[in-house]
């Protein structure tokens, strides 16, 4: 049974995938952990309410903090890879995982799911959230 997964997504989908994964936790016996807003991070705040810029975090702090709950998250990595937004980190976050060991639950929404780079780095590939929460309803509790 899933219990607990890393949640990467890319920055521009940080509210988009906040609802998503607070709904998954709502209704699956599941725990998300989402990058932007589970692990201390006080710059994404910052950058919600217009303070600061997007890059004003520290990077080596971030990677490594990322690269911790990755490795932590023994259930494995969700990838949600939404259409027309730029997607570097997340790409990298996915290659980690895999190399960990982890498995990885890709949802691909931009098209990408035929790539050659994430069907290898992929255990299970959705192409909707509708596939991927009945996966979850089947998956967890």
């Amino acid at each position: 049974m899933i219990r607990v997964l890393y949640g990467a997504h890319p920055h521009d989908a940080r509210i988009e995938f906040r609802k998503l994964e607070l709904k998954w936790e709502r209704m699956f016996d599941i725990s998300i952990v989402n990058p932007f807003y589970d692990l201390n991070r006080n710059d994404v705040l910052a950058f919600d309410e217009g303070r600061v810029d997007r890059y004003s975090a520290n990077a080596k702090e971030v990677v490594s903090r990322d690269l911790d709950a990755i490795h932590a998250a023994k259930d494995g990595a969700l990838f949600y890879l939404p259409d027309g937004v730029r997607i570097i980190g997340t790409y990298q976050e996915m290659v980690y995982a895999y190399l960990y060991g982890r498995p990885v639950y890709t949802i691909a929404l931009n098209g990408e799911q035929d790539h050659y780079w994430i069907k290898v780095h992929s255990t299970k590939m959705f192409t909707d959230v509708d596939d991927f929460e009945q996966f979850l309803a089947e998956n967890t509790g």
